[in-house]
């Protein structure tokens, strides 16, 4: 999980074992299990909730909409990374890792 460089919000990335924590939610959403769905559904909540604090600690306008030049500095970023991953597949390198 990690700040969102040019929105309000986080980026989640999904380890295997959360991806399916969600895909076992989303299943028992289509069925008649509400009560099995309660616990794995509210521990998920709590277990991203947690990390969504720690965040906020990092970065205290991480719910806030982000100014110009914020939005410039996170494309610059964005731009620095994607020619250094560009570099690295050229030279036939693990663009992964940049």
């Amino acid at each position: 999980m990690e700040p969102r460089g040019k929105y309000a919000g986080v980026k989640i990335h999904l380890d295997g074992e959360e991806a399916q924590s969600i895909l076992t939610i989303a299943s028992l959403a289509k069925t008649d299990n509400g009560p099995k769905l309660a616990v794995p559904a509210i521990n998920f909540i709590i277990k991203l909730g947690k990390k969504i604090k720690g965040l906020l600690v990092e970065h205290p306008n991480l719910l806030e909409d982000r100014t110009e030049e914020e939005v410039k500095e996170a494309l610059y970023k964005d731009q620095d990374k994607i020619e250094a991953q560009l570099a690295a597949m050229e030279k036939g390198k693990d663009w992964k890792g940049v």
